[in-house]
């Protein structure tokens, strides 16, 4: 297992390898952590083969997302 990164304030990014229905995907969740604050947070998923050519996008819409609160 490797090491944990611990939380910090503002934007933060994961990149996960999971597999799904048999089919092999990675996945970016960008979230953004600030205390006594709800957690803004957004999870693209694509299969790994395409990753590279999503990536971007997913941050592209992490930027346009809007919460209501």
């Amino acid at each position: 297992m490797s090491p944990r990164k611990p939380v910090v304030e503002g934007t933060n990014e994961i990149i996960i390898d999971i597999r799904l229905g048999g089919i092999d995907r990675r996945c970016l969740i960008i979230y953004e952590w600030k205390k006594n604050q709800r957690v803004k947070a957004f999870i693209g998923c694509t299969k790994r083969a395409v990753f590279e050519r999503w990536e971007e996008k997913f941050r592209d819409a992490y930027q346009t997302l809007k919460i209501a609160g």
